[in-house]
Order: structure tokens, then C-alpha cells, then sequence
């Protein structure tokens, strides 16, 4: 059964959803990945520079 009476108790943090969320990881983790290849790395830049159009 539901109880719609109202609760003082409960404050607007309570009904909050909270999210698990991970530390940002340390500069050297995120040079490791290679998120940011070089420009002459782009697959989509080389193929503009080419003119394939597909």
C-alpha cells in the first residue's frame, strides 16, 4: 500500500537519485589511452583531405 501523507522528516536530498560515479582518472592514465590521437592520425580528416566523399 502507498501512504501519501506528507513527512517532514524527509528532506529534497533524500529524494535526490544519486549515481555511482567514478574518480576522474590521474593525467598519466589518460595519456596512456590515446583518447586524443594526433592530426595525422584522424581517419575522418584523411579522408576529407582525399576527397572520397564516402
Amino acid at each position: 500500500m502507498r501512504n501519501n501523507q506528507y513527512d517532514p522528516d524527509i528532506t529534497p536530498g533524500d529524494l535526490a537519485i544519486r549515481r555511482r560515479q567514478r574518480p576522474m582518472p590521474s593525467r598519466n592514465e589518460l595519456m596512456k589511452r590515446c583518447s586524443f590521437p594526433s592530426v595525422n592520425e584522424n581517419r575522418f580528416l584523411n579522408r576529407l583531405l582525399q576527397g572520397s566523399g564516402k
